[in-house]
C-alpha cells in the first residue's frame, strides 16, 4: 500500500510524501492511448526543425516503470517536480491498431493530483511554446492553436477527452497522410499558430445531435433500480432520458449505508459515491461496480461538454463567470475521480491518489452547495438569479422569443443542474471516505438538500415556448407559425370574413372566436385584431 502515513512523516521529518502526477492520454474522446510509455523531463527541451531534442533536459524517472492503462490513464509517484516539466507519451496504441505517435504536454506550476491531459492539441501547444522561445506562454500558445484548429476557447482539454465535436483523430490522421506524416502536419500547424496562418477544422464530418439528458426530478417515477439499465429505464418513464435525476437516485440508494453493505451486494450504479471509500481502505468494490461508476461519471462529463456549447451559443458565457471559482473546483475534483475510476484494479498508486482527492474535496467543496444556490436560488432579494438573468438577456437581444431561444435559457439551468449533481456525488464520496467525521444521517440530509435546490431552481424557468410559435417580447403576445387545425383548415372555419376590394382585411369580424392548439402549456388562442397584425409586420421586408 502506497498511501502516505502522517505518523511515518513525523517519525522521519526529512522524508516527504511522493508527488502524485496524474496523466490522461488520448488521441480524441473515443481513442485512449493504451500502453503508452511515460517519461517526464525537467527543464526546457529544444525545438529545432520541427523536432524536440532533450539533450539539455533532465530525465525525471518515476519510482517505477510506467505505461498508460487501457483507458489511457496513469499515476506516477514522483519524488519531486520542478516548476516546469514535460510529460511525454511514446509509442502509444490507440484501439487495435498501432499508431506511431508521440504526445506531449508542457506543465507549469503543477498542483499535486491535478490531471494532466496529453493529446494532439496539448502536443501542438507545447511545440508552439518551445518554438516561440522565451516569449511563448502556454495560454498564448493555446489561443493560437485553438484558432488554427477552429476550437472555441471554452472547449478545454477535459472536453477533448469527452467529445470529438471539434477534434477527431481520424480526420487528423487523414490530413497527416496528405501532409507527409504526423510530424510534417505538426510542423505546418505550429508554423500557422506562430505566424497567424489559415485555420483548418478537424471536426468529424457528421456530428449527430445528442438528446437532452437533464430535467427536474420527477416524483412520478417510483422505486429505484440498482443497475444502469434499470435506472435509465425508470427515469425514461416520461419519454426522456434524465441523467441528473438518474444520478440523484443512484446516490440516494446507498447514501446512508456502510461500505461493507455496499460491497456485500451487487450494487451496480448504486455504488456511486463510494469509490474513494473503497480505494482508500481496501479494494472491496467489484469490477462491475467500478465500471458503473466510470460510465456515470463519463456520461455526466459528456453532458457538461454539450451544455457548455449551448451556453456559449446562447451568449451566456460572461453571465456564468461569477461562479468560476466553485465550478473550477468541481471540475478539478471530478477529473480526478474520473481518472481514478479508469485505473486498473490492482494499481498500487490508487490509495495515495485517493487521499489527495479526499483532501481536496474537504478543503474546496464542503460549502459549495450554498455558494451555488446563492446565485441560482429563486429568492434573491435584489437581483435576478442567473437563470432569470439569462432569460432577460435573451429578451433584450431579440424582439421574438421562440422554442430555440427558450431551449438556450433552459441550457443554463441544465448546466448548473449537472454541476450540482456532480457536486453531490463528490460530497458523498467525501462523507463515505470519512465515516468518523460524517454520519450516514449527514450524508442523506445533505444529498436531499442539494436535490431540493436543483428542483427549486427549476421554478425560475418559464414554460417552454412550443414549436411553431413565437412570443413577441414587448407586448408579451404569442403568435402561431402554423395554421390552426392543419394545412386544410380555412379561415372561414375560424371566423366570419367579409372581403371588399378596397379593404380586404379591415372587415374581419372582431377577434372573439377562440380556438385551441395542441401545445403543452398554452391554450385559448384567438384571431388577432388588425392593429395587432400591423404591429407584427411593422418593419418586415419579406
Amino acid at each position: 500500500m502506497l498511501a502516505w502515513s502522517p505518523m511515518a512523516e513525523a517519525a522521519h521529518p526529512a522524508r516527504r510524501p511522493p508527488v502524485v502526477l496524474a496523466v490522461w492520454a488520448s488521441l480524441d474522446s473515443t481513442h485512449p492511448v493504451s500502453a503508452g510509455a511515460l517519461q517526464v523531463y525537467a527543464g526546457t527541451p529544444r525545438y529545432e526543425r520541427g523536432k524536440f531534442t532533450f539533450g539539455g533536459a533532465e530525465v525525471l524517472r518515476p519510482r517505477r516503470s510506467e505505461r498508460t492503462a487501457s483507458t489511457g490513464v496513469a499515476l506516477l509517484l514522483m519524488p519531486a517536480l520542478p516548476r516546469q516539466f514535460m510529460v511525454d507519451v511514446r509509442g502509444p496504441r490507440a484501439g487495435k491498431g498501432s499508431v506511431g505517435w508521440t504526445l506531449r504536454a508542457l506543465v507549469r506550476n503543477y498542483v499535486p493530483g491535478t490531471v494532466v491531459y496529453v493529446n494532439p492539441v496539448t502536443t501542438l501547444v507545447a511545440d508552439t511554446v518551445l518554438a516561440t522561445g522565451v516569449e511563448g506562454t502556454p495560454a498564448r500558445a493555446r489561443r493560437a492553436v485553438d484558432r488554427v484548429l477552429k476550437i472555441p476557447q471554452w472547449f478545454d482539454d477535459a472536453d477533448l477527452s469527452y467529445s470529438d465535436h471539434y477534434f477527431n483523430a481520424a480526420r487528423y490522421l487523414v490530413a497527416a497522410r496528405r501532409a507527409g506524416g504526423i510530424a510534417a502536419l505538426e510542423r505546418q500547424l505550429v508554423a500557422r499558430a506562430r505566424r497567424g496562418g489559415p485555420s483548418e477544422s478537424f471536426a468529424p464530418s457528421h456530428s449527430p445531435a445528442s438528446p437532452r439528458l437533464v430535467g427536474v426530478p420527477d416524483k412520478r417515477v417510483a422505486g429505484a433500480a440498482s443497475s444502469i439499465a434499470g435506472l435509465f429505464a425508470a427515469s425514461a418513464a416520461d419519454g426522456k432520458s434524465d441523467l441528473v435525476k438518474t444520478a440523484f437516485k443512484a446516490l440516494a440508494i446507498q447514501a446512508g449505508k456502510s461500505l461493507a453493505g455496499v460491497a456485500a451486494q451487487k450494487a451496480g450504479i448504486a455504488a456511486l459515491g463510494w469509490l474513494l471509500a473503497a480505494f482508500g481502505y481496501a479494494d472491496v468494490l467489484k469490477d462491475p461496480e467500478v465500471l458503473a461508476i466510470r460510465d456515470t461519471v463519463d456520461a455526466l462529463g459528456r453532458q457538461l461538454t454539450e451544455l457548455q456549447g449551448q451556453v456559449a451559443l446562447g451568449g451566456f458565457t460572461t453571465l456564468i463567470h461569477q461562479t468560476d471559482i466553485t465550478i473550477g473546483s468541481i471540475d478539478h475534483a471530478r477529473s480526478q475521480l474520473a481518472l481514478l475510476a479508469k485505473l486498473p484494479t490492482k494499481d498500487p498508486t490508487k490509495a495515495a491518489f485517493t487521499q489527495t482527492i479526499v483532501s481536496y474535496i474537504a478543503l474546496k467543496l464542503v460549502d459549495a452547495p450554498e455558494i451555488l444556490n446563492q446565485s441560482l436560488g429563486a429568492k434573491l432579494p435584489v437581483a435576478d438569479n442567473l437563470i432569470k438573468a439569462a432569460s432577460r438577456a435573451v429578451a433584450e437581444r431579440s424582439r421574438f422569443f421562440d422554442s430555440r431561444t427558450s431551449a438556450l435559457v433552459t441550457s443554463v439551468y441544465d448546466y448548473f443542474a449537472t454541476y450540482q449533481v456532480q457536486l453531490a456525488m463528490l460530497l458523498q464520496e467525501l462523507y463515505h471516505a470519512k465515516p468518523d467525521v460524517y454520519s450516514p444521517t449527514v450524508a442523506e440530509s445533505n444529498l436531499k438538500a442539494i436535490e431540493a435546490n436543483v428542483a427549486a431552481q427549476a421554478g425560475s424557468l418559464k414554460p417552454p415556448v412550443p414549436n411553431d410559435t413565437v412570443i413577441e417580447v414587448k407586448p408579451r403576445e404569442m403568435w402561431t407559425q402554423s395554421r390552426p387545425g392543419g394545412p386544410q383548415t380555412t379561415l372561414n372555419t375560424l371566423a366570419k370574413l367579409d372581403f371588399t376590394k378596397r379593404h380586404p382585411f379591415e372587415l374581419i369580424s372582431p377577434a372573439t372566436y377562440k380556438f385551441f392548439l395542441p401545445t403543452e402549456s398554452f391554450s385559448d388562442w384567438q384571431l388577432p385584431t388588425m392593429a395587432q397584425f400591423k404591429r407584427l409586420i411593422d418593419g418586415w421586408s419579406g
